[in-house]
């Protein structure tokens, strides 16, 4: 959670964590590669409890892994919905 971020920065967040995680090396096992799936939702008033709003987080992960994984997504009915992180 990011307090006090809109989701155009939080969705710049979490691509910066994922791209970061795509340049880690586990020291005894180097030649694996990380990569992760990252879901955002902003909360608004549109989500009436903390189960609805993590619920649309989900979602959105759930969308991202559907689209090939390695990538960011935010939840469709949130703000800036239309910003989708891809990979490079």
């Amino acid at each position: 959670m990011c307090q006090n971020t809109g989701q155009p920065d939080a969705l710049g967040i979490a691509e910066r964590i994922r791209t970061e995680l795509l340049t880690l090396r586990l020291p005894h096992h180097p030649n694996v590669r990380l990569s992760s799936t990252i879901g955002v939702a902003a909360a608004a008033p549109a989500f009436s409890n903390l189960q609805a709003w993590m619920q649309a987080a989900d979602a959105a992960l759930y969308s991202a892994k559907h689209q090939g994984r390695n990538q960011v997504a935010s939840h469709p009915t949130a703000p800036y919905a239309a910003a989708q992180v891809r990979p490079a």
